[in-house]
């Protein structure tokens, strides 16, 4: 609780802590609905003052935030205590200055003075990530006074044949390699090693395969004219 107490003589700072159990919920002074273990009052006389109260505060319930601090406040006999484990406490944490960025400072609990109200923006057209953006957008690049020059792309082929008709190509080409490859077949086939498949290959070819195949043709003509006479 921090304010301004015109009927003060000087700054007043009284930490209360609450020992009843549950903690009591300060309805009505308090935005959150949970129970309250420690209360500061924090007075001043001296409007000019006021805002310096609030950054104490402020403060001071950044280090209740702390397991160590908490700790060590709810076993402290004397201000003494206290003090000491606010010291171990500035010893793990970090401090903002007032003169660093609005971002920093919301983050932080302190207020902006004016000078830093607005937010800076820079010039970033020096930038070289930016200069090799333009670059890109315009397909060239400039690095150590050396400019590289991106070769454009061709529009047309001399093979009309193969854009025209890409299927009929890929046909060609397939026949291509059939036709380097049915010599090398019929070699291997003569070979000393191989000659005995060939001529039972042929053997079985032509009485297993090809005579039934020509006796049932045969049969099935004779039975379609028989039919179409019929």
């Amino acid at each position: 609780m921090v304010g301004y107490l015109p009927c003060l003589t000087k700054s007043l700072y009284l930490l209360i802590r609450l020992v009843t159990d549950p903690a009591p919920k300060l309805l009505g002074m308090v935005e959150v609905d949970v129970g309250i273990r420690f209360v500061l009052l924090a007075l001043t006389p001296r409007v000019n003052e006021e805002r310096a109260m609030y950054q104490t505060g402020r403060c001071f319930a950044t280090m209740l935030n702390e397991n160590k601090f908490l700790t060590a406040l709810r076993h402290s006999h004397d201000p003494g205590d206290i003090y000491k484990a606010a010291m171990n406490f500035r010893r793990d944490i970090i401090v903002i200055s007032h003169g660093y960025s609005e971002v920093l400072n919301r983050s932080g609990g302190i207020d902006v003075p004016s000078p830093y109200a607005n937010e800076v923006e820079f010039d970033r057209t020096d930038l070289v990530f930016d200069d090799v953006l333009d670059a890109t957008s315009k397909n060239e690049m400039m690095s150590s006074n050396l400019s590289l020059q991106i070769e454009p792309q061709a529009h047309c082929t001399k093979h009309s044949f193969k854009r025209l008709c890409p299927p009929f190509y890929e046909l060609v080409r397939g026949i291509k390699a059939l036709a380097a490859r049915m010599p090398s077949d019929y070699v291997d086939a003569f070979t000393k090693d191989n000659v005995g498949t060939m001529l039972s290959s042929i053997l079985f070819i032509y009485f297993v395969v090809f005579a039934p195949a020509v006796t049932f043709g045969t049969l099935m003509c004779k039975s379609a004219y028989f039919l179409h006479d019929g």
